[in-house]
């Protein structure tokens, strides 16, 4: 659309005349390429021109019926043309870049690959190893299992959690059942291969469909139970079979489970059920079983689908009799995902194109996820739904994959699998077979009958919105879920969700800011500055609320107590100002001249009622905050200068760390033996934080157990006690 934005007004109204003369009002594909080609300049020849303007027509060609308005143009051209200038949101769909890749060796051509997400590990079946297991993590190798261990080759496999069973379906219709140390501890015999397997969770169940359409419902034992059954005896499964309901489903010839069936079928014998056996014979698919999922709002749901073209609902609390036919594809139906966001099942089968059904609104029509510029060519391999985010990934056998806005069905970006990062190389892989998507990572993984290529996403780092200095302050608000960065006067509020800029304040105060504490309900926030102001300032403007009478040097430490409405700031000068926080009340400035200069850190503990301070001396401070002038403890070591302070919250300690890398663990009141009794601080643990130093580990100066007794003049209750002994 960039052709048209250097166009006269002259030019534009000729351009709009054309579609007021078409029929309707509106042009159908000859007559748009015929009426926008004498305005298409672009350095490109008359065909490739042609295909470009057809293009055009079928991404302004929203309802599909080949005719296009001039409103549709206009509006088509002015939300392109918004959506180029707008900053990208973290919520804005980023594409997928490819990093690195996976190269296959010694295992002959790569037949099928599964992400097993309840073990976190990829499984890689090829021709001449039937299963070999990867980390997700860096690729590397875990285990290989060697084709002794099976009689066919690989169809399906699944991971149990709770026992920790690796489980295979392969083509010589067995299913195995292998423990951690990759031993077979059972192998049961089927009539049909199964083609799918899953791990139900909240029932904690595994479940399997055949070629012939059966559900089959396992109930799976301990590993201890395994080692004591013999190899050879059935595990008894409950089967949803797609038999013929014409046929009475209670003849005991029939039962699938018991040659001699106990159940009587003179007695109500199409009473489904009075069978102990078979409860569940009905006829659902009537060809094989290619995928199953459950749906994570609703555990109690799960999904089917066959090459019978079904797609089928059970319900797993009532009987497996009500079930709801999603809908069908023109082919079979071999991939199934789910949106939880925004709740749409998504099926692929043999079709160019994915649907995206309405998952509690059964017979709804489908919405397709088809690109009318550039379509896939070929069948698609798999769909998946990125978790949490409105991301739709496809992918056909060309190695054509496309990324979808659910929100739209729309494709927003468009890439081919082999282009690396960084290389001038690209790769052009074989016909692709297998498609995976790692949530934990935020990859896709595509195998051809090589390789599998690694896909990472790109996470949009914006540099417009970088700081110019260094970040000094980081401040988090729970209550709006935002961050709060400073840099220098500036301040910036993030969105933890979006991950985008909210606010930017420019030169809140006039001079550096050197600290900043949020109020408890996350509406204010109190800065100190390098040249000793403090003041208070609305989180929604940034303009100033009120500003304290200011310190003679830099505010190093600032903090605010809600409940009794201080607000306390140390500073370079050796003073602690107490001051009121309200508006009505008129404000009380106390001063604290602590005698010593350079105070670097401090601490507040509501609890305790005490207020910590920590200068380059390496004295600390302890005041009473219901009597600010009283204080209660004081210590002095040899160590260099004091760096942070914090209190541990439900005990009467805190820790303090010094220059030298030294951590020292101080106890408070309300308990005499954690300090001594001229008032100095009691030194109950330290430790080194530089590793080169850990030699002498812990010191210890913990004295004997003694009872508790309170500090009369603690305001600290009696509550406290308990927890602080413990």
């Amino acid at each position: 659309m960039e052709f048209l934005l250097d166009r006269s007004d002259a030019e534009l109204n000729a351009l709009r005349e054309e579609f007021a003369n078409a029929p309707d009002r509106r042009l159908t594909v000859p007559r748009f390429i015929a009426a926008l080609l004498p305005y298409y300049d672009a350095d490109l020849s008359d065909t490739q021109k042609r295909i470009q303007l057809t293009r055009l027509f079928r991404a302004v060609d929203v309802d599909g019926d080949q005719k296009v308005s001039w409103d549709d143009f206009s509006s088509y051209a002015i939300e392109d043309k918004l959506r180029q200038s707008r900053p990208l949101p973290h919520e804005a769909i980023r594409p997928y870049k490819c990093t690195d890749y996976y190269e296959h060796r010694n295992g002959g051509s790569v037949q099928k690959m599964v992400h097993l997400k309840h073990w976190d590990k990829l499984v890689i079946s090829s021709r001449k190893l039937p299963y070999t297991i990867l980390n997700t993590s860096n690729m590397s190798h875990y285990h290989t299992m060697l084709p002794s261990a099976f009689d066919g080759a690989p169809v399906a496999c699944e991971y149990v959690p709770t026992a920790r069973l690796f489980v295979t379906s392969t083509a010589d219709m067995c299913i195995r059942f292998f423990d951690h140390n990759f031993d077979c501890v059972a192998r049961y015999h089927i009539d049909k291969s199964h083609m799918s397997l899953r791990w139900h969770g909240f029932s904690g169940t595994l479940f399997s469909g055949s070629r012939d359409g059966c559900i089959h419902q396992w109930e799976v034992p301990a590993v201890q139970e395994y080692r004591v059954l013999p190899s050879d005896k059935p595990l008894e499964p409950i089967v949803w079979r797609g038999c013929d309901p014409k046929k009475c489903p209670h003849e005991p010839k029939k039962c699938p489970l018991e040659p001699k069936c106990s159940y009587d079928p003179k007695k109500c014998p199409h009473e489904p059920k009075r069978c102990p056996h078979d409860p569940k014979k009905i006829h659902v698919h009537s060809k094989a079983v290619m995928d199953m999922m459950f749906l994570p709002n609703i555990p109690s749901r799960m999904v089917t689908c066959s090459l019978d073209s079904r797609i089928v609902m059970w319900d797993l609390d009532r009987d497996v009799r009500e079930i709801t036919e999603v809908g069908c594809h023109d082919n079979g139906v071999c991939h199934l995902a789910y949106s939880e966001p925004y709740q749409f099942l998504l099926s692929t089968g043999y079709e160019t194109y994915a649907y995206a059904w309405i998952s509690n609104v059964p017979g709804h029509k489908p919405y397709k996820l088809e690109d009318g510029s550039h379509p896939h060519r070929t069948s698609l391999v798999g769909v998946h739904a990125a978790a949490r985010t409105p991301q739709i990934v496809t992918c056909d056998r060309r190695g054509l994959m496309k990324l979808w806005d659910i929100r739209m069905f729309r494709c927003v970006h468009t890439f081919t699998v082999g282009a690396m990062e960084g290389s001038q190389m690209q790769y052009y892989p074989r016909e692709i077979n297998s498609f995976a998507y790692v949530d934990k990572l935020q990859q896709i993984l595509v195998s051809d009958s090589r390789r599998v290529f690694i896909h990472e996403y790109n996470e949009g780092a914006d540099p417009k919105v970088a700081d110019a200095n260094g970040i000094q302050l980081v401040r988090y608000n729970p209550t709006v879920n935002t961050f709060v960065t400073v840099s220098g006067r500036d301040i910036k509020i993030w969105d933890v969700n979006l991950g985008c800029l909210t606010n930017h304040f420019r030169d809140v105060v006039d001079s550096d800011i050197t600290a900043l504490t949020l109020d408890d309900f996350g509406r204010r926030f109190f800065v100190g500055t390098h040249e000793g102001g403090v003041s208070v300032h609305n989180l929604q403007d940034g303009k100033m609320l009120k500003q304290f009478e200011a310190h003679e040097a830099q505010v190093t430490e600032i903090m605010q107590w809600q409940g009794r409405n201080l607000v306390l700031s140390v500073s370079l000068d050796g003073r602690v100002h107490i001051v009121s926080d309200q508006f009505q009340e008129t404000p009380v400035f106390l001063k604290i001249t602590a005698n010593y200069t350079d105070i670097v850190a401090a601490a507040i503990s509501k609890n305790l009622s005490l207020f910590i301070t920590g200068t380059q001396g390496c004295q600390i401070f302890a005041f009473d905050i219901t009597i600010p002038r009283r204080i209660v403890h004081a210590c002095e070591t040899n160590d260099l200068g004091v760096v942070s302070l914090t209190f541990l919250d439900q005990l009467p300690a805190f820790v303090a760390s010094y220059v030298n890398g030294k951590v020292r663990i101080w106890g408070t009141r309300p308990y005499q033996h954690m300090w001594r009794s001229d008032g100095q601080l009691q030194c109950l643990a330290w430790f080194y934080n530089n590793p080169e130093m850990q030699h002498k580990r812990w010191r210890r100066y913990a004295a004997k157990q003694y009872p508790a007794s309170p500090d009369p003049a603690s305001p600290a209750t009696a509550a406290a006690a308990p927890r602080a002994a413990a």
